[in-house]
């Protein structure tokens, strides 16, 4: 009697455990594979996804579409004409926003269409819509800080939001937001 019951019990064991070893097999045939992209620079050292204002990550997923569109900011190898005491990047190079997309990095360019001039890019919706930052180049005269603006880069243009809308920084990112949604 002994004998009967173990070896229904082996039976069952190498049942479940044929049936656990067919499972991992197929998560592991529909395991999702990733691919790592070096975006680029233009021409400097670095380049991130939705930066903030002290360069790290702010939310890269609010750097990337369903589309697949990334945006950030990438160095040139230019250097900041505010250097060496007022600098954005410990590289003391101008950084300019990007647009990627299948394949292509594209520079966004600044206010005033100055190389020159930095600028960044935080966010994007679906439409494409891009919100960030340029700098004017020149100085505040209240902080005496390199100036900058509020941008929204719209079908290949860049508004000067902060002139528009708002004297508010990153005004534009909350006006993507809502038209987004």
């Amino acid at each position: 009697m002994h004998t009967r019951t173990f070896t229904k019990v082996v039976v069952a064991l190498m049942v479940v455990a044929a049936g656990l070893a067919t499972a991992i097999q197929v998560s592991a045939q529909q395991h999702t594979r990733y691919k790592l992209i070096d975006l680029g620079t233009f021409g400097g050292p670095s380049s991130v996804l939705a930066p903030t204002i002290d360069g790290g990550p702010e939310n890269p997923g609010r750097a990337l579409t369903h589309n697949g569109v990334v945006v950030g900011v990438a160095e040139t190898n230019i250097p900041d004409p505010f250097a060496p005491n007022l600098c954005n990047s410990s590289d003391c190079l101008v950084s300019h926003a990007f647009r990627y997309e299948d394949g292509v990095l594209t520079d966004l360019g600044a206010l005033n269409g100055l190389s020159t001039n930095g600028s960044l890019a935080a966010w994007i919706n679906d439409r494409g819509w891009i919100a960030g930052a340029s700098s004017t180049g020149t100085l505040d005269p209240l902080s005496g800080n390199p100036g900058s603006r509020s941008v929204l880069w719209r079908n290949g243009e860049i508004v000067d939001w902060w002139s528009r809308r708002t004297q508010q920084p990153w005004a534009s990112r909350r006006i993507l937001h809502k038209r987004d949604s």
